[in-house]
This record gives C-alpha cells, structure tokens and sequence, in this order.
C-alpha cells in the first residue's frame, strides 16, 4: 500500500456563518484531514478529521478571512498538504 496523492479540487463556498469545504477523492485514501489558518502562511491548527470528500465549518466569525489545507491518510501515511484556499463567511442574513 502507497500513501495517498494529495487531495486536488479544493473548494470552500462561504455561507452565512460557516464555510462548506469539498475536494476531490484521493486514491486510497481512508481519510482526510482538515487544517484551518487566520494567515496564508499559518500556522494551520488541525480542524477535524472527516473519511468524506466534504465538511462544513460551522465555528467561524464573518469578520475573519480563513484558509483551508485538506491532507489525505491511509495506513502508509499521509499526503501532503493541498495548496491552502482563502474564504470569508458571510454574516448571518
């Protein structure tokens, strides 16, 4: 067993009060895991680990622009981390 390929496709869509993140499978991937930062830069803290290709943010504030990095896991490891995509919720309507 090879350890997974980067997740490509990320792609976050902002609503009102959270971001819903989704990618591209990877193959062999078992799971996923979802880094947020307030800076492109970083540092990214780790947000969850999720076996889909999606997950939605619902801890975030309107007035923060965030980045996200998804990385994928199986049992020979771990990718690296996808190119970190920047996105602002929008205030609740």
């Amino acid at each position: 067993m090879e350890q997974p390929t980067t997740p490509a496709g990320l792609t976050t869509f902002a609503g009102p009060k959270e971001v819903r993140i989704t990618w591209q499978a990877s193959p062999g991937a078992a799971n996923y895991t979802i880094k947020r930062a307030t800076a492109p830069g970083g540092p990214f803290t780790t947000l969850t680990v999720v076996p889909d290709t999606s997950h939605t943010d619902k801890d975030v504030d309107f007035r923060t622009i965030y980045y996200y990095t998804v990385s994928a896991m199986n049992a020979a490891g771990r990718s690296a981390p996808s190119e970190a995509v920047k996105v602002t919720p929008l205030p609740q309507a």
